[in-house]
């Protein structure tokens, strides 16, 4: 379905997509309401700078160098260097992200949004992985409300272990 031989792939109505920001997107646009994909553009738009950036600047830290050093990565082959420096990396990248969610509750606001699934899905191996945090009491609170939902304690907190290379 997906001519790359990647998942995720949607099926809806007759439509087959691939990529994982279009598919969110076109949920969004096509069963989202206002909150989680929101008409007014400038608005969406705030969202959507999120949704890119957990995209293309959290997750190239966190899965390419943290994830794929500390699970993909036999011990004795892993640059324990590298890994301090993208630690140290990711931990200004949370810093961002905490800022952003403030006190509010989500990344845009009160309530959930298509923002917070792009970030949100990182969150389960960013508090799984050993690697020593930086202490950010207002994300962690952020990840125990994502886990409140359904949705993302049975799509999202996925046992990985079968991925560790020894």
């Amino acid at each position: 379905m997906n001519p790359n031989g990647l998942i995720p792939v949607l099926q809806d109505n007759g439509l087959t997509l691939f990529e994982s920001g279009a598919i969110l997107r076109y949920l969004g646009a096509k069963y989202g309401n206002d909150e989680f994909w929101p008409k007014d553009p400038t608005r969406r738009a705030e969202l959507d700078k999120w949704a890119e950036w957990s995209k293309t600047t959290l997750c190239p830290v966190l899965i390419y160098h943290v994830f794929w050093t500390l699970v993909r990565t036999p011990k004795g082959d892993r640059d324990m260097n590298n890994l301090k420096t993208q630690v140290e990396k990711l931990g200004e990248l949370m810093e961002m992200a905490t800022a952003q969610i403030g006190d509010s509750g989500y990344i845009g606001g009160e309530s959930l949004s298509f923002a917070d699934i792009m970030f949100g899905h990182t969150l389960f191996r960013y508090f799984t992985l050993p690697f020593t945090r930086k202490e950010l009491p207002d994300l962690s609170a952020y990840y125990g409300r994502l886990q409140t939902h359904v949705a993302y304690r049975e799509h999202v907190m996925v046992d990985y272990s079968s991925l560790q290379v020894e």
